[in-house]
């Protein structure tokens, strides 16, 4: 059982994933990942955490760990100044990735175009979330997209 299944939460989509390489003695390797939604507040575990709306990609023990994207803050943080530019602004994106499962899901984002050299992989994953989620969910996400649009289509992500 995924850690996710302990707490309320809607599955709305997937991220693809191809992967060279496998996390798990039998050998299966992820294509793609599922994206949650939260629906109720998860304490900080080693799995994955987050309060109700935040957005999961993964979903712990059974599956991927977790990386989180609260919401409404990577629309704040990606797609609008600062309010105040001298204030220091928490990233708004938590990993419980494993070094090994950071490094096994960032060849796969590689061959569909994340390139380590340009921008960080979350903030490269953050702007296609972003894009997904207005496109897909407009009536929840589309308004909450500031004055910069996300540089990124979102068309890694699919709600089927």
């Amino acid at each position: 059982m995924s850690a996710i299944d302990s707490y309320e939460h809607e599955q709305i989509g997937f991220v693809r994933c191809p992967m060279r390489h496998s996390m798990f003695r039998d050998g299966r390797v992820f294509d793609r990942l599922p994206v949650y939604r939260l629906l109720e507040d998860v304490s900080d575990e080693e799995a994955l955490s987050g309060r109700a709306g935040d957005i999961l990609i993964g979903g712990g023990s059974g599956e991927a760990s977790a990386l989180r994207f609260s919401i409404p803050g990577i629309f704040r943080l990606y797609t609008r100044l600062p309010e105040e530019p001298d204030s220091v602004q928490e990233l708004p994106i938590k990993s419980h990735w494993s070094a090994d499962e950071a490094f096994m899901f960032g060849i796969g984002f590689e061959a569909l175009g994340w390139n380590p050299e340009k921008q960080p992989l979350l903030i490269w994953l953050a702007e296609h979330l972003i894009a997904f989620l207005a496109r897909a969910y407009p009536e929840r996400y589309a308004l909450l997209i500031g004055e910069f649009p996300p540089e990124q289509d979102g068309e890694i992500f699919t709600n089927d």
